[in-house]
């Protein structure tokens, strides 16, 4: 009888269980919490990934800039033709002079500093690139050699 019953209406548990949650639209706040605390825990990797990147092409483009610097320096000594005697007697020289401000690029301070070392044949030239904010660690240093004709 129970069953003819079901049947006649067309009503069973199954039924009332699938209508009964049909009847609730949208979330609950709890779910949209879970959710948002979820979306965020996926973007903390990448904006640390993103920050670190940042930090990193910041690095490349000093690197890059006092590169340039570095092999300008060197080819203006070079380019001077100055015998080793006159190289050596120079002492330690910075471009711009140390009185003076410094070289500014890309909003970025610089200074080059570019000593001899003396008693070496032929003449060892080094050349150490700062940002101005530091003179205490060289960003870059190149060596050169430098001999007489």
């Amino acid at each position: 009888m129970r069953r003819r019953q079901q049947a006649d209406t067309g009503v069973g548990p199954d039924v009332v269980g699938i209508s009964a949650r049909n009847d609730r639209h949208g979330f609950t706040y709890i779910e949209m919490l879970v959710v948002i605390a979820l979306v965020a825990l996926c973007f903390v990797p990448i904006l640390h990934m993103f920050t670190q990147s940042m930090d990193e092409v910041q690095q490349y483009s000093d690197i890059g800039t006092a590169l340039q610097l570095g092999r300008e320096t060197m080819e203006s000594v070079k380019n001077f033709r100055l015998t080793e005697t006159q190289i050596e007697g120079q002492g330690t020289v910075w471009v711009p002079p140390e009185k003076e401000s410094p070289l500014v690029i890309n909003g970025v301070p610089w200074k080059v500093k570019r000593y001899a070392v003396k008693n070496t044949d032929p003449l060892e030239i080094h050349v150490e690139v700062f940002r101005a904010e530091n003179l205490e660690r060289p960003v870059l240093e190149l060596v050169t050699f430098v001999e007489d004709l």
